[in-house]
């Protein structure tokens, strides 16, 4: 006689299985899921992977992993990645778009999660098979209205908080859904945030890393009026075998920066993709055939290794500014060591600079070189003395906390600033603390 015994949760967590679909059942999980799923929608985005979890051949689960969203602040600011990095490492982050669990709500408690870590121990190899590359983020988005995201948080995913509400209705634009979802995110490597911010990758990673371009989306006029500027400039190159104006590669050095670039290779490779009305604005070398050939890395690293760097420093902020638009409302002033500078000889000092950099754009606004940290506190006015700041938020740390540099932001310069405080203050930080318990405030700028 066949028993009719229902299987307990403990039966039912030993006896789950999580494999790929086949191809001819495809169909039948998507029906599923535009049936079950509170999306009612199969459709997939970009590299995608679907699930099947089940016990004795029964459906209890389907899951799915597909393309990350291409642009997600939460995520992006966790992460510490440029947009150039983003573009080339998104395909490195995969996101679990569809989980529908096919059984009673609360009739297994742990299954969801079980199912979770079952198919996230292989996905990394089934990935590999189907699209030649791993994967180091996985993303999801839970509904507020529906859903607490329990089985995510019992798998170890953290939560980044909220989003703002948008879907992609377009390539290039978004329109507002009412629908915010809460955002989790799970490292599939140890070094997954190192790995997706980092300059350049291990050799491992880097070979499947990807090359977009986005291009040089800075209008030929004002490509025509940066030239100018740059070309004002002392060139310091012999003017025999001169192919390229100096406002043409520092135009060109300027803009590549502005879109991401690090190093000399990824300068020439931007400049490889110009166009060739921008080439012309820029006064590339033409050739006899009427084309405008682009410059190499060589010649980049000859010009910047021979320029006079005080000079150019003034010309770049300016130039950076004017691409930039409009002033920025929040700027960050903080000081550092410059990598691969030469110890002066008498003094053996690395060359420190102390710099205001806009917060959204991360765009140097001025800079100015100092003996070392400690004289970060007295330059602070010099370093904000060119900067048109009315309005604007001004954030430090620790060492600028000092009671003139919060005077002379407010009085002086007519802006707002947000300081940081630790234990090297003790007793203003208690005060702090004692004044802020239990409280909540906006990061908005204040109204004085």
């Amino acid at each position: 006689m066949e028993s009719t015994k229902i299987p307990t949760e403990q039966d039912v967590l030993d006896k789950v299985t999580v494999r790929l679909i086949l191809e001819h059942e495809k169909e039948q999980w998507n029906a599923f899921i535009e049936k079950e799923h509170y999306l009612h929608n199969p459709t997939l985005v970009g590299e995608q992977l679907r699930y099947v979890a089940e016990v004795g051949g029964r459906w209890l689960a389907l899951l799915s992993w597909s393309g990350a969203a291409y642009h997600i602040a939460g995520r992006d600011r966790w992460i510490g990645w440029s947009d150039m990095q983003r573009r080339n490492r998104l395909h490195f982050v995969v996101s679990n778009s569809r989980f529908l669990l096919r059984t009673g709500r609360g009739e297994y408690p742990n299954l969801a999660s079980r199912i979770l870590r079952l198919s996230l121990a292989r996905l990394d190899g089934d990935w590999c098979e189907r699209y030649g590359h791993g994967l180091l983020l996985a993303e999801t988005f839970v509904d507020i209205e529906a859903y607490a995201g329990t089985c995510y948080k019992a798998s170890n995913w953290i939560e980044l908080g909220r989003t703002k509400g948008f879907e992609r209705a377009g390539t290039d634009y978004y329109e507002p859904h009412a629908r915010p979802k809460r955002l989790f995110i799970r490292p599939l490597h140890r070094k997954a945030r190192e790995l997706l911010s980092a300059p350049e990758l291990p050799d491992a990673w880097g070979a499947q890393e990807r090359c977009f371009h986005p291009g040089c989306t800075v209008k030929t006029p004002q490509l025509r009026s940066i030239f100018g500027q740059f070309n004002a400039v002392p060139d310091p190159r012999a003017v025999r075998g001169r192919r390229y104006p100096i406002g043409c590669l520092l135009s060109i050095a300027a803009c590549a920066v502005l879109a991401g670039a690090q190093g000399y290779e990824a300068i020439a490779d931007y400049a490889s993709h110009l166009t060739q009305p921008q080439r012309r604005a820029l006064r590339c070398w033409k050739r006899r055939n009427g084309a405008y050939d682009a410059p190499c890395a060589t010649t980049f690293w000859e010009l910047f290794n021979a320029i006079d760097p005080d000079r150019l420093d003034q010309v770049v902020c300016t130039v950076l500014k004017e691409l930039q638009g409009e002033r920025p409302a929040a700027i960050a002033v903080d000081g550092k060591t410059v990598r691969s500078t030469r110890p002066d000889a008498e003094h053996d000092n690395k060359l420190n600079l102390f710099a205001a950099l806009a917060h959204e754009q991360a765009i140097v606004q001025n800079q100015i070189a100092i003996d070392d940290k400690s004289n970060e506190i007295p330059a602070l006015a010099d370093l904000l003395e060119p900067l048109e700041l009315d309005g604007t938020v001004v954030t430090a740390d620790a060492l600028n906390t000092q009671r003139e540099s919060a005077r002379h932001i407010v009085q002086d310069k007519g802006a707002h600033y947000v300081f940081t405080v630790k234990d090297n203050q003790p007793g203003l930080r208690q005060r702090i603390e004692q004044r802020l318990s239990g409280r909540t405030f906006s990061l908005s700028p204040p109204h004085r």
